[in-house]
């Protein structure tokens, strides 16, 4: 039996998020270790579906986005309700002390926990969530890093999920699909021989450590239905969404379907990006905040 189905990258994200729960390393690190889960929009949902409730808007959900004016990373983007004055933002100098992950400890939410000692504690049966930036063909994932330390937390985590034994789950909706290998890609990722840089200027941190979640694998995991994407792009409200065909039996194209029809419409909180009065990439004269009228990008070097 076959279905046609389309979703929108933010339906795409929410199907990703049911499936990644239902994952049995998932379900086992929930019930009996830690899941650290790094702030995003593509690990919003999982947060819900594991916990029952969103995470908490007194904290950042999103940890760096690219806008209409270039790529901003920065620990202060809050919702779009939310006000903070630039004189409140605390920034770490090191991914060490990075305060905004989301940790599920046996089944307790924890907040505002450094990195550094999260990982410290992680060993074999815990896990690592993390949204991406690029997934190949291959199922490689890149992570962009703006952060003056190489790598930023990503690169911190990779080294030390291989010194502790823990995993590391991707959940990366095919609207992050680049058509070239990430790790060929990712050496003219030079973040400081670039000439120019709309926004900050970011590395790619590419890796094939790890299990990556996109609605394909998403749908397998939930019904047993094989999906292939047959068109990419949309208009409007569906723009960056992808078109799948769902393919298995009566029974698992009906639970497929039943399920993108539960998250139509599904919607992620609004950001508001901060100022630069303290921001940690304009200190270090990495970004400058956009003048009206002129590009919004800086000169890393000149040339």
């Amino acid at each position: 039996m076959l279905a046609q189905i389309s979703l929108t990258p933010t339906e795409g994200k929410k199907i990703i998020g049911i499936a990644t729960a239902r994952l049995p390393e998932v379900q086992n690190a929930w019930q009996n270790g830690t899941i650290t889960i790094h702030p995003s929009s593509s690990t919003w949902f999982l947060f819900e579906e594991l916990t029952g409730f969103p995470p908490s808007k007194e904290r950042v959900w999103v940890c760096g986005v690219i806008t209409s004016n270039g790529a901003c990373v920065e620990n202060n983007i809050t919702f779009h309700s939310e006000k903070k004055e630039d004189s409140e933002i605390k920034q770490h100098p090191s991914p060490t002390g990075f305060r905004h992950s989301w940790v599920l400890k046996k089944g307790e939410v924890i907040y505002d926990y450094p990195l550094g000692d999260i990982i410290s504690e992680m060993g074999q049966g815990d896990l690592y969530i993390k949204g991406v930036n690029a997934v190949d063909h291959e199922k490689n994932v890149g992570v962009l890093a703006g952060h003056p330390v190489e790598g930023g937390t990503f690169g911190f985590v990779l080294e030390k999920a291989k010194e502790n034994n823990f995993s590391m789950v991707y959940p990366a909706g095919l609207e992050k699909l680049v058509p070239q290998p990430v790790h060929q890609v990712s050496k003219f990722a030079k973040r400081n021989e670039y000439s120019y840089s709309m926004g900050i200027s970011c590395c790619l941190v590419a890796t094939d450590q790890g299990k990556t979640i996109t609605e394909l694998e998403a749908f397998k995991i939930i019904s047993g239905v094989n999906a292939y994407c047959i068109s990419s792009g949309g208009f409007e409200e569906a723009r960056g969404a992808v078109t799948l065909v769902l393919e298995g039996t009566e029974e698992q194209v009906k639970t497929a379907v039943e399920t993108a029809e539960k998250v139509k419409g599904a919607q992620l909180p609004g950001i508001t990006t901060p100022g630069c009065v303290n921001c940690m990439a304009k200190e270090n004269k990495l970004c400058f905040h956009p003048v009206k009228g002129k590009p919004w990008y800086r000169e890393i070097k000149n040339k």
